[in-house]
């Protein structure tokens, strides 16, 4: 009984998971060619990181968020901390250029 009653709980967490909406966007690198950006993405809404990557300039990578405004935080090469970034809206597949 109790391994039925787990699995059902199981599903169900998964069913109330699977309902929740995304937004998509893409975060494109720019500056001079041959050089890279290290990202750290967050949904604001979740508070969660939803990317952390290295781009390559003139380079984008997609991005999932739960909500629709996220911020990126990017760095240089070399460099320790991060810059944070200001707040932009992830939705329908736009591209956010830093």
């Amino acid at each position: 009984m109790n391994i039925k009653l787990c699995a059902l709980a199981g599903c169900s967490a998964l069913l109330v998971g699977a309902g929740t909406p995304t937004h998509s966007c893409k975060v494109q690198a720019t500056g001079p060619a041959g050089h890279w950006k290290f990202v750290q993405v967050h949904d604001l809404k979740s508070g969660e990181v939803v990317l952390r990557q290295a781009i390559k300039s003139g380079d984008w990578k997609p991005v999932e968020a739960t909500g629709d405004k996220i911020r990126i935080d990017w760095k240089l090469g070399g460099y320790k901390h991060y810059r944070s970034g200001p707040t932009a809206t992830c939705t329908g597949g736009n591209i956010i250029k830093i």
